[in-house]
C-alpha cells in the first residue's frame, strides 16, 4: 500500500508539472483524478498479486518496486532480501561466469526492446532459489509505463521430464544397437526411423 501511495503521489507530482507547461503553452491536457488513479493502481495491484506467476516491477534505476506472493513462494527471496536488480543478479546466479552471460543476454533483450518498442525477449535462465534449489526459468518482462513488469515461468519440472525420455531413448537405440537379432524401429507413421 505504501508503495501504491508513493507511486500515485509521484505520479500528481509529475502531473503538476506537466500541467504548468501545458498552461504555459495553451495546450489542453488529460489527467486522470486522483480517486480514479487509485483505483486503477489498487486493481492492477490486486491482480498483480494474485498472478500465478511470479512477478517482480523494476524502476528504469534498478530499483525492484514490488513482488507478488508467487514471487516469494517460487524463489524465496522477499523484497527485503532483493531490494534492487544487483541484489538479485548476486542471489539468483552466484556462479560468476554464468552471471555475465545472463546478464549480457538480458541487456542485449532489454536493448532490443527498448530500440524497437517491443516486449523483452524471454530467456531460459538455471535461477538458484533461496531454499538452495536450482531451477530453470523462463524469464521475460513488459514495459509498464517507465519500469518492467518482469515474469518468471518455472519449467523445470518439463526440462527434467525430458532430461529422462531423452535418457531412456538413449539407452533403448543402446539395446537395439548391441542386440544380435536384426531390430527396426517405426514412426507413427510407418516410416523406419532406427534399424
Amino acid at each position: 500500500e505504501r508503495m501504491l501511495d508513493e507511486y500515485v503521489g509521484s505520479y500528481f507530482a509529475r502531473t503538476d508539472e506537466f500541467l504548468n507547461l501545458a498552461r504555459q503553452y495553451g495546450s489542453p491536457l488529460y489527467v486522470l483524478d486522483e480517486p480514479a488513479l487509485r483505483s486503477q493502481a489498487r486493481r492492477f495491484r490486486s491482480v498483480f498479486e494474485m498472478a500465478p506467476l511470479p512477478l517482480s516491477v523494476i524502476s528504469p534505476e534498478g530499483k525492484i518496486l514490488m513482488s507478488n506472493r508467487r514471487m516469494v513462494e517460487v524463489l524465496g527471496y522477499t523484497l527485503e532480501e532483493v531490494p534492487s536488480v544487483d541484489h538479485w543478479w548476486s542471489l539468483a546466479y552466484p556462479d560468476a561466469s554464468y552471471r555475465r552471460r545472463v546478464m549480457a543476454s538480458w541487456d542485449l533483450s532489454v536493448s532490443q526492446a527498448l530500440a524497437d518498442g517491443s516486449e523483452i525477449e524471454p530467456g531460459e535462465f538455471h535461477v538458484l532459489c533461496k531454499d538452495g534449489v536450482e531451477r530453470t526459468m523462463v524469464i521475460g518482462a513488459s514495459s509498464i509505463g517507465e519500469g518492467l513488469l518482469v515474469y518468471f515461468f518455472d519449467i523445470s519440472e518439463r526440462k527434467q521430464a525430458e532430461e529422462v525420455l531423452d535418457r531412456e531413448r538413449r539407452n533403448l537405440q543402446s539395446i537395439l544397437h548391441a542386440s544380435p537379432i536384426a531390430s527396426l524401429v517405426f514412426d507413427g507413421s510407418g516410416k523406419v526411423v532406427d534399424a
